[in-house]
Parts: C-alpha cells; structure tokens; sequence
C-alpha cells in the first residue's frame, strides 16, 4: 500500500523527467531555426515564437510555389502537366 508521501518522488521524478525532455525538444527546435541556430541560450518561448513565425513563412513560400508551377503547368501540353503532377503529388 502506497501513502501519499510514497508517491510524490514518482510524480517528481515524472515531472523532472518532462522538463528534461522539453529542454531536449527546444534545444532542437533551436538548431532548427536559422535565426536562432548560433545564438547563446534563449527562452524556450522565443525559440517556440520562432519557430511558428518560422513555419508560417515557410507555409507562404509553399502557396508561391504552388502557383509558380500551376502558371508553369499552364503552358504546357496536357500529357507533360499531368507527367508531372504525377511526379509531384498533387492532382
């Protein structure tokens, strides 16, 4: 039978271990990212604020290339666009 005493170094033990991997994920998330990449240790919110501004830029350049290749698309043959969407992924 197990008091409550018993079970805080578990929840602590738990939660240290959490801590640790979050660092370990930030950490990574850091070298990542090109404005944070050689930079000395920052807050984890800053490297999580980065790292969103980060993915809705690289989500825009997504949506510019998509309609660079459609207008490319546009002038050519049917057969040579529907090769390569084929190749590409997409409908």
């Amino acid at each position: 039978m197990s008091s409550a005493g018993s079970s805080t170094p578990d929840k602590a033990s738990s939660s240290d271990l959490n801590s640790q991997k979050a660092r370990q994920l930030v950490s990574q998330l850091k070298e990542l990212l090109p404005e944070l990449r050689n930079t000395g240790q920052v807050p984890a919110t800053l490297v999580l604020e980065e790292t969103c501004n980060h993915i809705k830029t690289l989500e825009k350049e997504v949506g510019g290339l998509r309609e660079r290749i459609d207008h490319l698309l546009a002038n050519v043959d049917r057969e040579t666009a529907a090769t390569i969407r084929r190749l590409l992924g997409s409908k």
